[in-house]
């Protein structure tokens, strides 16, 4: 039976996967064999992430040189490995849910939204609260998504999920426009 890596779809998932292994795992264990890798080595490249507040991200790269190392093992290159629950060593995440506005605050943002001097920055802030876009979806926009008026189709291929997202605008989008222009 052949055992593959997990396959990472979206380019900017596998942008951000080869970056994170680069900056964060390879100066630290990347010079060493695998006969010569020891669990200190994987606890001090998780630990040493944490220890500039990217806790999240430490996870993250211990989740990944597990990934790598559970596939070594699985291809009867080394026994099973010293990276075997990481985040086990690394502090808690915070899961405090993100802040949203209260129904009641939200005519005294958009007035502060509405009164933002740069235009381009102001339409943006704008048409993230109209439509609940990642920031990425919104600045990857191009001009061919917009299908008519009212309807903007960001492809599968910008989407975390891949899947085709449409972006409804009952009152068009030309009325970000002429709202900002002001």
């Amino acid at each position: 039976m052949t055992r593959h890596l997990p396959e990472r779809t979206h380019a900017n998932s596998r942008r951000t996967l080869e970056q994170s292994i680069r900056d964060y795992v390879l100066p630290v264990i990347g010079s060493l064999g695998l006969d010569d890798l020891h669990r200190a080595d994987l606890v001090d490249a998780a630990l040493r992430v944490a220890a500039v507040g990217k806790v999240v991200t430490a996870h993250r790269r211990g989740q990944r040189i597990r990934a790598v190392l559970d596939h070594v093992v699985d291809r009867g290159d080394i026994e099973p490995h010293p990276g075997a629950e990481l985040s086990r060593v690394l502090p808690g995440v915070d899961k405090t849910p993100m802040a949203a506005v209260a129904p009641a605050e939200l005519p005294a943002r958009l007035s502060v939204i509405e009164s933002y001097p740069e235009l381009v920055t102001r339409l943006c802030l704008l048409l993230l609260t109209h439509t609940f876009l990642r920031t990425s979806e919104l600045v990857g926009a191009q001009w061919s998504e917009i299908l008519d008026p009212e309807t903007w189709v960001i492809p599968k291929g910008r989407m975390k999920r891949c899947i085709a997202h449409v972006v409804p605008s009952p009152g068009g989008f030309a009325r970000f426009s002429r709202s900002c222009a002001r």
